[in-house]
């Protein structure tokens, strides 16, 4: 019998020890990654950082929450997630890549805090689902970059440096959200 009691209670521990459900809880989570100063184009993917677990995310977090009618509602609102930096192509200095939205949520918002480019860079961002045809059926912040080499603009440092948000809701409840427009105009565009 105490085996039996031992045996349960260690299951019961068990049990309550994991997670239920590990996926996010709020109808509006958010995306803060830092591009902080892209220099060399050939390493663009090791350039973005996740900043929603410092102050500037919780900062971020109040701007969202503002944004969507709960003004200083801030994490009881939104959830702060990491992003899903999706697939990404380079040429040249050209880079093409996505951040996507976590199943059962869509794309709604995205801006850029604090951009900063030079020597004539680009960078800009479109919001796209699924279903369009130059989505690569990712839904998500589609975005494009040029950074140019210091030589071809003559010498000096060059880069692409902010911090992009971005903004998913639930897919069903996305009518209730004051969502922009996807699968057509640019949500920002910096540069040339």
């Amino acid at each position: 019998m105490r085996s039996f009691v031992f045996a349960s209670l260690t299951v019961a521990a068990t049990i309550t020890a994991l997670p239920l459900n590990a996926a996010p809880k709020k109808d509006i989570l958010a995306v803060a990654e830092r591009l902080n100063k892209v220099e060399n184009p050939s390493e663009i993917d090791r350039w973005w950082t996740s900043v929603i677990n410092t102050d500037e995310g919780k900062f971020v977090l109040d701007i969202v929450a503002t944004y969507f009618g709960y003004p200083g509602g801030g994490t009881a609102v939104v959830e702060g997630i990491d992003a899903i930096v999706g697939p990404h192509r380079d040429e040249g200095n050209q880079h093409w890549g996505t951040i996507q939205a976590p199943v059962g949520y869509t794309v709604c918002t995205a801006f850029v805090r604090d951009p900063s480019l030079n020597c004539n860079g680009t960078f800009s961002g479109t919001l796209r689902t699924a279903d369009h045809p130059d989505s690569g059926r990712i839904d998500g912040l589609h975005w494009y970059m040029v950074v140019p080499r210091p030589h071809e603009v003559g010498g000096g440092r060059c880069w692409v440096d902010g911090t992009v948000v971005v903004t998913f809701v639930r897919a069903e409840k996305k009518p209730q959200f004051q969502c922009h427009p996807v699968n057509g105009a640019r949500e920002f565009a910096y540069g040339k």
